[in-house]
């Protein structure tokens, strides 16, 4: 069962290096790391769980930072309808 989940997020980052946008890559590369750390955490294997950690953080300050103008934008658009 365990074995699973390593090898469905070695799958979801094999098709995550394949991708040609930014944002698809980091979201699937961000559930790549999700299933990392679940597998990290069934072995407990410290070094595993601190790596899908790191690289979680690492895509949602990215993709924060692509989402963020979109966000500010439709904000702006709601309060100052045209």
């Amino acid at each position: 069962m365990w074995e699973f989940l390593g090898y469905a997020a070695l799958v979801a980052s094999l098709l995550a290096i394949n991708m040609t946008r930014m944002k698809s890559f980091r979201w699937l590369h961000l559930l790549a790391s999700g299933l990392y750390l679940a597998y990290g955490i069934s072995l407990n294997a410290m070094p595993i769980m601190v790596g899908a950690t790191l690289f979680m953080g690492l895509h949602l300050f990215h993709l924060g930072r692509i989402y963020r103008p979109i966000l500010r934008e439709r904000s702006r658009s709601k309060y100052n309808p045209s």
